[in-house]
C-alpha cells in the first residue's frame, strides 16, 4: 500500500487521532513496556477499527519478516520495478527504480526486513520521512511518497544524476558509512541516493567550493527553523547534480522538536570524523542547530584542504582527537586557502558550541560577504582564550613544556595555536620551543614588523627575545637532515630580526651560517632549496639596504636560479611563483638604485605580471593585491625617472586603485596605508612635471592627512613624522608652482623643522628642501639667502649615500643655480 505524503480527505489512516495513538503505541514498545492490545483498543474506542488494522501491521513486521529475506532485492514494491541497487548503509538500501504508472526513474529507500521489526530502526526510518515530509527547500532531496509492501517499508525520491561531495572531494577513495551507529572513519558505502554518472568537476577555487557549502548552509537553515537538527552533516548526504545544485540527503538520524528519543541509551550515531564534540560527550553540551554547523565545518575543511579533519586510523585516538585536539589550520595544509576563508572554517570548528555560529543564517551571511570580497563579522580567538581552553585539555603536558609556551605567549604577546595543533605528548621539548617561536615570528614579525620602517620599544624587546630563542634553537639542532635544516631555518630567522635591529654586520653572519648549513647537504630537496632561495634573497634585501648593490645583485640572481631549479624539478606551487615573482621585483630595485631605470622597468613588469595572476586566482589574499600595488609604485618611479610622465602617472593610478582595494580587506597593517600614501606623492610629483599643479597640491595634501592620521596614532614610530614632512614637502612644491609662495613657505618651513629635528637623517629630502627654499628666494630676488640655500642643499647632497640619488640632487641644484642666474645672482 503506497501513502501519498499529502492525504487526501476522508484517509482514515491520517486521522490525527489514528497518528497520535500509533505514536504512543510506538513509544511504549521502544520503552519496553508493550501496551496490552485489547486494552488500548478500547481506550481508543471511536477509531479502534482502523487502529487495529494498523496495529496489525506492526506486529506482522515484527514477527512475519523471514531473516533469509535480508539480502533478497525485491522486484517490484507496490508499483515501482526495481531495477538495481544503488547504495547500502546502516538505514537502508536505495534501489533505481521504474514507476509503472508513468515510467518515471526514481530513487527507492527501504527498510531491510532484517531490521525492520526493530522498533527503534523502523522509528528512524519514519522519521526520515517524517522530517523530510515538514520541510520544503530546494537543497533538499522531497520524498513524493511513502509505503509498505508485503512488510517492506520503503519511500520514494526523484533520482538525483550526480555525485557526492565526497567523491567530488576525494574521487580515489569510498565515502565513509552515514548512520552506522558510532561509525569508525573510512566505513564504506553511503546511504545516499545513487547517482549513476559524474555530475561535475572537483570544485577548483575557494569561491567554488563556498558556493556549494552554502546551498548545504540554506538547506539547513531551512531545517533548523522548523525545529530540524540533520545529526549526520557529511560530504556523502550532499549531492550534486548536474547542473552545479546541490541536495541535502539523509535525514534518518534527524532530530525533531519535541519528538522522542532516536538513539538507545548511550549510543552515539552519525559519522565520527563529521561528529561534534557534544555528540560524544554531553556534558559538552546540546545537540542543536550548532552540531551540524560543526559538521558542516568538518566538511569544508576536507573540501579545502584534501584531507579529513584528524590524520589518525583508531578509533579511540579520533575520538580523543575530537574532543580535545584543534585541527591544523587549512592554510598550513593548503597555504592557498584565504585567511577569511580559514577563519570561518576554523569558527565552524570550534570545540565549544557557544564558539560557533549561533545559527546557519550567521554563517550565510559571513559567506556572502567572503564571496563579495568584503570583511567578514568571524574573529578568531583571543590568546587569553585559547591558552585557556587549550590547557584545560592538555593537563598532561610537561610542566616545563607548558611553562615555556605560556612564556611565549604572556611574556612576548604573540601567536602560538600553531604549537596548540600538535599531539603534545610526542613532541620534544626542543620541538616544542621551535614550534612557539616560529608561530610567535612569523605570526607577528612577518606579519607586523617587517611592514614597518619603525620600531617601538615593545617591538624592539619582542625581537631580541625571539632571537636569543632562535640562537640557542640552532645550537640545539641534532645532526640529522630535518634538524640540520631547522638549524638553517633558524639562523636565517635571527638574520631577519638582526636586519630589522639595524644590526647588519650580525645579520650577515646569521645568514652566512644559514648558507654554510645548507651548502653541506649532499642532496638538496624541494625544502632545502626553497630556504636556500629565501636565505639568499633576504642577504641580498641586507645588501640593498646597505648600499652594497652589486653584491645584492648577485645574492639575488642565486634566489632566482634556485627558484627556477626548483620548478624544473617540479611543478611551482603559488608560493613558489609567490617568491620568484618578489625575487623579480627585487632585482628591478636594484636596477633603480643603479640608475638603470630601463632594465627595471623590464623587472617591474615581469613582476607585476607575476603578481597581477596570483592575485587574480586568489582573490581574497590581501598581500597580492599589496605586491601587485607596490610593484607598480616602484614602475612609476622609474618610469618618471626616465621621463616617461604619461606612462608613469598611468602606472600609479593603478597602483593608487590598488592600495584602495587592499585597505578594504579587513585588518589591513598601517604600512598598507602609508604605502597608499607614499604612492599619493609619487603621483602628485609627476603631476608637478606635467605642470598640473592643481592636481599634485590635492594629492600632496591628502598625503599629509593620512600621514599626520599615522603619526597621531603611533607616536613613536618616528617614520611617519618623516613621511609627513616629505609630503609637506611635495605640497610645499605644488604651492610654489602655482605663486602661492606664502604658502608654500609655511609648509616649507615647517617640513625641513621636522626633517631637522628627526634623529634619522634624511640628507635627499633636506636638500630638496634647500632647493625650493632657494627657488622661492630666488622669486623673490632674495639672491643672496638663495645662494645660501644652494650652499646648504650642496651639503647636504654630499651626504646621500645612494649614488644615483646623488647625481639626481645634483642636477636639481644646477637647474637652482641657473634660475639664480636668471635673476641676476651670481653662481
Amino acid at each position: 500500500m503506497t501513502r501519498q505524503l499529502l492525504p487526501s480527505a476522508g484517509q482514515d489512516f491520517d486521522d490525527p487521532r489514528v497518528v497520535v495513538a500509533l505514536e504512543r503505541y510506538l513509544e511504549a514498545l521502544e520503552a519496553g513496556r508493550a501496551p496490552d492490545r485489547d486494552a488500548f483498543l478500547r481506550e481508543h474506542s471511536d477509531i479502534a477499527d482502523v487502529l487495529e488494522e494498523c496495529l496489525s501491521g506492526l506486529e506482522f513486521l515484527q514477527h512475519a519478516a523471514p531473516k533469509e529475506a535480508t539480502e533478497r532485492t525485491p522486484e517490484r514494491l507496490d508499483e515501482y520495478r526495481i531495477l538495481r541497487e544503488v547504495g547500502r548503509g546502516g538505514m537502508g538500501v536505495v534501489y533505481e527504480a521504474e514507476r509503472t504508472t508513468d515510467g518515471r526513474r526514481v530513487a527507492v529507500k527501504t527498510l531491510p526486513l532484517a531490521t525492520g521489526w526493530q522498533p527503534i530502526d523502523r522509528e528512524r526510518f519514519r522519521n526520515e520521512a517524517r522530517a523530510v515530509g515538514m520541510l520544503d527547500h530546494p537543497n533538499i532531496v522531497p520524498i513524493l511518497a511513502v509505503g509498505c509492501d508485503r512488510g517492506i517499508h520503503y519511500f520514494v525520491m526523484p533520482l538525483i544524476v550526480g555525485s557526492s561531495l565526497a567523491i567530488l572531494g576525494d574521487p580515489d577513495h569510498a565515502p565513509a558509512a552515514s548512520t552506522v551507529p558510532y561509525a569508525a572513519a573510512g566505513d564504506p558505502r553511503p546511504d545516499a541516493i545513487p547517482l549513476p554518472t559524474p555530475a561535475t568537476e572537483l570544485p577548483k577555487s575557494s569561491k567554488e567550493i563556498v558556493r556549494l557549502i552554502v546551498q548545504a548552509a540554506e538547506a539547513l537553515a531551512h531545517a533548523h527553523d522548523r525545529g530540524i537538527v540533520h545529526r549526520d552533516v557529511k560530504p556523502a548526504n550532499c549531492l550534486v547534480d548536474a547542473h552545479g545544485h546541490l541536495w541535502v540527503v539523509d535525514f534518518g538520524l534527524a532530530r525533531l522538536s519535541g519528538a522522542t528519543r532516536l538513539t538507545r541509551t548511550g549510543a552515539m550515531v552519525g559519522t565520527l570524523q563529521y561528529m561534534a564534540p557534544e555528540q560524544l560527550d554531553a556534558g559538552r553540551g546540546i545537540v542543536d542547530q550548532r552540531t551540524d554547523l560543526y559538521s558542516l565545518g568538518a566538511t569544508l575543511y576536507e573540501l579545502l584542504t584534501r584531507r579529513p579533519l584528524f590524520a589518525v586510523q583508531d578509533r579511540g585516538q579520533f575520538v580523543a582527537a575530537i574532543l580535545n585536539e584543534e585541527p591544523r589550520p587549512p592554510r598550513a595544509i593548503n597555504p592557498m586557502v584565504p585567511y577569511d576563508l580559514e577563519t570561518i572554517t576554523l569558527k565552524l570548528l570550534a570545540k565549544e558550541p557557544s564558539d560557533r555560529y549561533p545559527s546557519a543564517e550567521t554563517l550565510i551571511a559571513d559567506f556572502k560577504q567572503f564571496l563579495a570580497e568584503k570583511p567578514i563579522a568571524a574573529r578568531r580567538p583571543s590568546r587569553g582564550q585559547r591558552m585557556g581552553r587549550w590547557m584545560s585539555r592538555h593537563r598532561g603536558l610537561s610542566l616545563t613544556a607548558a611553562a615555556a609556551v605560556f612564556g611565549v605567549l604572556v611574556l612576548q604577546g604573540v601567536n602560538t595555536v600553531r604549537l596548540m595543533n600538535r599531539e603534545s605528548a610526542l613532541l620534544t621539548e626542543r620541538e616544542v620551543v621551535r614550534t612557539a617561536v616560529d608561530e610567535m615570528y612569523t605570526a607577528f614579525a612577518d606579519r607586523v614588523l617587517s611592514r614597518t620602517d619603525g620600531l617601538e620599544a615593545d617591538q624592539r624587546d619582542f625581537l631580541v627575545k625571539a632571537r636569543d630563542q632562535y640562537t640557542r634553537l640552532a645550537a640545539l639542532e641534532g645532526a640529522n637532515p630535518g634538524d640540520q635544516l631547522a638549524a638553517a631555518r633558524s639562523w636565517r630567522r635571527v638574520g631577519d630580526i638582526d636586519q630589522l635591529l639595524g644590526d647588519p654586520v650580525a645579520a650577515e653572519k646569521s645568514y652566512r651560517e644559514s648558507q654554510a648549513i645548507l651548502t653541506a647537504f649532499t642532496s638538496a630537496s624541494t625544502e632545502v632549496l626553497r630556504e636556500v632561495a629565501a636565505t639568499a634573497n633576504n642577504l641580498g634585501n641586507l645588501y640593498r639596504v646597505t648600499g652594497r648593490t652589486e653584491a645584492a645583485d648577485e645574492s639575488y640572481a642565486t634566489a632566482a636560479a634556485t627558484l627556477r631549479t626548483l620548478s624544473e624539478a617540479q611543478p611551482a606551487t603559488a608560493e613558489d611563483r609567490f617568491e620568484a615573482a618578489g625575487v623579480e621585483h627585487n632585482r628591478g630595485l636594484i636596477c633603480q638604485l643603479q640608475d638603470r631605470h630601463r632594465d627595471a622597468v623590464e623587472r617591474f613588469r615581469a613582476a607585476q605580471t607575476r603578481f597581477a595572476q596570483l592575485a587574480t586566482e586568489f582573490p581574497n589574499r590581501a598581500e597580492l593585491v599589496e605586491h601587485t600595488a607596490f610593484v607598480g609604485h616602484n614602475l612609476g618611479v622609474s618610469l618618471h625617472c626616465q621621463n616617461q610622465d604619461a606612462p608613469a602617472a598611468d602606472a600609479l593610478r593603478e597602483s593608487l586603485l590598488l592600495w584602495e582595494k587592499a585597505q578594504k580587506f579587513p585588518q589591513r597593517p598601517p604600512e598598507t596605508r602609508r604605502r597608499a600614501a607614499r604612492t599619493r606623492l609619487e603621483l602628485a610629483r609627476v603631476r608637478i612635471a606635467q605642470k598640473r599643479p592643481d592636481e599634485a597640491q590635492a594629492l600632496a595634501e591628502q598625503g599629509v592627512t593620512a600621514f599626520a592620521a599615522l603619526a597621531s596614532a603611533s607616536p613613536r614610530v618616528p617614520r611617519y613624522r618623516l613621511d609627513e614632512a616629505v609630503a609637506r614637502l611635495v605640497l610645499a612644491e605644488s604651492l610654489a608652482t602655482q605663486d602661492q609662495r606664502p604658502a608654500a613657505r609655511r609648509e616649507l618651513d615647517r617640513a625641513r623643522e621636522s626633517l631637522l629635528a628627526s634623529s634619522a637623517e634624511s640628507p635627499s629630502e633636506l636638500a630638496t628642501a634647500y632647493c625650493l627654499q632657494a627657488q622661492l628666494d630666488a622669486a623673490e630676488s632674495q639672491l643672496l639667502e638663495a645662494a645660501a640655500a644652494v650652499r646648504q642643499a650642496e651639503a647636504w647632497a654630499a651626504r646621500i649615500p645612494q649614488a644615483a640619488t646623488a647625481e639626481r640632487t645634483r642636477l636639481r641644484i644646477e637647474r637652482v643655480r641657473d634660475t639664480i642666474r636668471e635673476h641676476g645672482g651670481h653662481q
